[in-house]
Parts: structure tokens; C-alpha cells; sequence
């Protein structure tokens, strides 16, 4: 995510573990690799009149995301 509140989607992967988590993964991993390298331009995103205003990411184990959002 960049200054402008732009993200790009890179390097995005997909697995699962036993039947079930391995066809989900079979499922969703050609979904992945259509929007990778793609850039989304988050702040563009309409809720009415709310627009997203800022937007914090803290990598870690969860991976924690905080948005702020004002008219």
C-alpha cells in the first residue's frame, strides 16, 4: 500500500492442508495469479459518503490491519 492508499497485489499464494483445504486451495489459486500485479486504488472505494482516509498494516503473526475512515 502506497501513500496514495494504492495497493498492489504481489506474490499472493494459496494452500490447504487435507481434501477439503487442497481443493479450496486448486480453487482459488487461479484466481490469485488473474489479479497478481495488479493495483487497486483503495481511497477511490466508495461506502456512500465514508472514504477511507488512512490505512496501517503491522506484519506479524496475525497480521494486523487498521483503517481510518472520515467523509
Amino acid at each position: 500500500v502506497d501513500e496514495s492508499l494504492s495497493a498492489t497485489v504481489s506474490d499472493l499464494t494459496c494452500t490447504g492442508e487435507g481434501m477439503l483445504g487442497d481443493m479450496a486451495s486448486k480453487i482459488l489459486s487461479p484466481k490469485l495469479a488473474q489479479i497478481n500485479g495488479r493495483t487497486f486504488p483503495l481511497a477511490a472505494l466508495s461506502l456512500g459518503d465514508v472514504k477511507l482516509r488512512d490505512l496501517r498494516m503491522q506484519a506479524g503473526d496475525p497480521l494486523r490491519i487498521t483503517a481510518a475512515f472520515g467523509s
